[in-house]
């Protein structure tokens, strides 16, 4: 299992499931059935980051993303 699925289940189990995740990140329950769990899409991994008080983290999600660059050009526009 990889680490990206193991942060995704650990995402449900802190919801309590699939569908209190989905309405918890704002989105349906069927739209994040659709999802490729090793691909989430990047806007949506720090969403979950957020839903669970950071006990899962956009690093373990998508550890393919640059997060320390992509939360740099999110702070540099809003200080624009």
């Amino acid at each position: 299992m990889t680490i990206q699925v193991e942060a995704f289940e650990k995402a449900i189990n802190i919801a309590g499931s699939p569908t209190a995740l989905a309405r918890g990140i704002g989105i349906t329950p069927w739209a994040l059935s659709k999802w490729n769990i090793e691909k989430i899409p990047e806007e949506r991994c720090e969403q979950i980051q957020n839903f669970t008080n950071n006990q899962v983290l956009a690093e373990h999600l998508r550890p393919d993303i640059n997060w320390d660059y992509v939360r740099s050009l999110k702070s540099s526009k809003q200080t624009a």
